[in-house]
C-alpha cells in the first residue's frame, strides 16, 4: 500500500512543471525514485504502471477542433466544428468516444498529427470541388454553457490537393505541434468540447 501511494504521488511530468511547483517536485521526485527503484522490475515484468489523472479539473478556456475545406475562390468553408449544429459533417465518425482520443487535446496531443493527415485525405477524398483541407483548434471559452470564440488557433494543419492525376497520400509526415503554452489555461487542463 505504502509503495502504491508512493508511485502515484501526483508528481508533473519532468519538465511540465509550473513554477511554484519546481521546487517541491525538485525535493520529492529523488526521494520517489529512490524509494521505487528496487522495485522497478514489477512494473515492467506485470506491465503495469499509470501515470495520468483519472478526473482532471476542466479550465475556463477550451479547445473546439474545426475542420474546412478550400473552395476553388480561396475561401475555407467549415464542414465541421465541436459542438457547432451548424457544421455537423462528419460528427457520427469523429464524436465517437474511440476516435474522439485521437483528436482531443491534451497535453501531449501525441496522435493528434496522424489523426490529421488522416481527416484531410478524408475530406479532399469526399470533396474532389475542394483544392486544400485544414483541421486546427480553436480556443474557446466557455461561460455558464454558453461557447464563445476567441479566434485564437493552434495546432494548424493544411493539404493542398495533389496535382491533377496524383493520387491522395495516405500518410505525410508533418512537423508536430507546438507543445501548449505554460498556463493556468493550458490544454493539459481541460479537453474539447463534445
Amino acid at each position: 500500500m505504502f509503495l502504491a501511494a508512493v508511485d502515484g504521488l501526483p508528481l508533473p511530468s519532468k519538465g511540465k512543471e509550473r513554477g511554484w511547483q519546481k521546487p517541491i517536485a525538485a525535493a520529492v521526485r529523488p526521494v520517489q525514485q529512490t524509494i521505487l527503484k528496487p522495485f522497478k522490475f514489477v512494473t515492467k515484468w506485470a506491465r503495469f504502471h499509470q501515470r495520468w489523472a483519472l478526473f482532471q479539473a476542466v479550465g475556463v478556456k477550451q479547445w473546439r477542433m474545426e475542420i474546412c475545406g478550400r473552395k476553388p475562390d480561396g475561401e475555407w468553408q467549415i464542414i465541421y466544428r465541436a459542438n457547432d449544429t451548424r457544421y455537423e459533417t462528419y460528427k457520427d465518425m469523429l464524436e465517437f468516444r474511440k476516435v474522439r482520443a485521437s483528436w482531443n487535446p491534451t497535453d501531449t496531443m501525441s496522435g493528434y498529427s496522424k489523426f490529421a493527415n488522416w481527416i484531410m485525405n478524408k475530406v479532399l477524398k469526399d470533396f474532389p470541388e475542394f483544392t486544400a483541407a485544414r483541421v486546427r483548434m480553436e480556443k474557446v471559452r466557455l461561460d455558464r454553457g454558453a461557447v464563445s470564440d476567441t479566434g485564437e488557433y493552434s495546432h494548424v494543419q493544411v493539404r493542398e490537393r495533389p496535382k491533377a492525376g496524383a493520387a491522395i497520400p495516405t500518410m505525410v509526415p508533418v512537423k508536430p505541434p507546438p507543445p501548449p503554452p505554460d498556463d493556468d489555461d493550458s490544454l493539459s487542463n481541460g479537453e474539447a468540447i463534445p
